[in-house]
């Protein structure tokens, strides 16, 4: 195959998406197996029904737009299996523990959230990780320089390897200012299918510009399984310097429409990576952060394996906290990351007054399976001598920059 007088590999098996079926425009150079620029389908806010929800089933194939009727979909059978009135006991399971303190009329406080360890843990078999999907998606523009995209691919390879479980799924994503899906479909995690993704990682070159928000919103392409979490882990320099390119419409605009759907963790590849948005948009959008410091382009990698460890072993996913009417909470970050073995979740809140207890119903989803619990957590410190208020306000901060 030619195309801008240049040899072109095919596409790296039957499963990805070939170029003509997208009727999209083709890139300059040769090296992904698909190409798209995302359009965004806006319909009227869909109705559903009762059967609808608990019949959904998750699309096979990525799909050409971002279509919001299907996303709402998505959403509304997550929220359907956390409504689940039969949730299995979840104080069973995890751990908490809270810190507080008292300063001008309000109670400040800090919620740890941590799985028991499976000796300790409610019927002694504790919480098990759950099998997720997850999709890395790499900056193949120029800014990222030759150097620094040969030693993410190379951590990309890695990562298949070590920081996947058997039953886990995975896609690949190039992007410039157009994004391009290694398979049509969710890949197993095995060698015939690691080897696919190795080959088609090894085709990448860096040139081009960048747009961010196309390929970040790209993610909502993804089939999500309500049962199965889908993470996505984005290695770019964060420079936006094609289409949607305000740092906080950005934020905005995908935070709105993902609504914690999908679990978004950012790699930045230098120094002088947009922190402000690799940093904000990975804290409202359930996931982590990391920026490599290093003056070695070669190895700016080197920080990926430790950045996706931190979601290798999920265990309750889509939590959610919601405070007792007798108890106006105001807490942050408004979406919680999911619950991974070895991790801690964090909320930082504050509520009027000075109150006995902080109370909130706190629950989430293991493979489909709702847990959730009722918790009263004593308020036992109130000295003035704290952080807290001054961490409530950067979170509340951190929010309203992505709200």
């Amino acid at each position: 195959v030619t195309l801008a007088g240049l040899d072109v590999a095919p596409a790296v098996d039957a499963g990805a998406i070939p170029v003509a079926e997208l009727g999209a425009p083709v890139f300059e150079a040769p090296v992904f197996g698909a190409v798209a620029h995302l359009r965004e389908e806006v319909r009227p806010e869909p109705v559903y029904t009762t059967g609808e929800v608990v019949d959904f089933q998750p699309l096979e194939q990525v799909m050409e737009t971002v279509d919001v009727r299907i996303v709402e979909q998505e959403k509304a059978a997550v929220k359907a299996l956390l409504a689940d009135a039969g949730a299995a006991d979840l104080a069973g399971q995890v751990e908490l523990a809270m810190t507080t303190c008292y300063r001008d009329g309000y109670t400040y406080f800090e919620t740890t959230v941590k799985p028991k360890p499976a000796t300790a843990a409610k019927a002694g078999d504790g919480l098990k990780a759950v099998p997720k999907d997850v999709v890395i998606l790499i900056d193949a523009s120029g800014s990222i320089g030759r150097d620094r995209l040969k030693s993410c691919r190379q951590a990309a390879r890695r990562i298949l390897r070590t920081c996947t479980n058997t039953g886990d799924r995975f896609n690949l994503v190039a992007f410039r200012d157009k994004f391009a899906y290694a398979f049509r479909s969710w890949k197993e995690c095995d060698a015939v299918n690691f080897q696919l993704g190795d080959n088609w990682l090894g085709r990448l070159a860096a040139h081009g510009r960048t747009d961010v928000f196309d390929v970040i919103r790209s993610v909502l392409t993804l089939p999500r399984d309500p049962k199965r979490p889908l993470i996505a882990l984005v290695v770019t320099d964060g420079d936006a310097n094609s289409g949607v390119s305000e740092t906080k419409e950005i934020l905005s605009r995908f935070s709105q429409l993902n609504d914690g759907l999908i679990s978004v963790y950012m790699y930045g590849v230098k120094d002088s990576a947009n922190r402000e948005l690799i940093d904000t948009l990975t804290h409202g959008n359930r996931g982590e952060s990391f920026i490599f410091s290093g003056y070695d382009a070669w190895n700016a990698g080197e920080g990926l394996e430790g950045l996706s460890e931190r979601f290798r072993d999920p265990l309750l996913t889509d939590v959610r906290v919601v405070f007792a009417a007798d108890c106006p909470a105001e807490a942050y970050p408004r979406q919680l990351k999911n619950l991974y073995a070895g991790n801690t979740i964090t909320l930082v809140g504050r509520v009027p007054g000075a109150p006995a207890t902080i109370r909130f119903s706190l629950k989430g989803l293991a493979a489909g399976r709702a847990y959730e619990s009722f918790f009263r957590l004593p308020v036992e410190a109130k000295a003035a001598a704290s952080t807290l208020p001054e961490r409530w306000r950067r979170e509340r901060a951190l929010d309203e920059r992505i709200r």
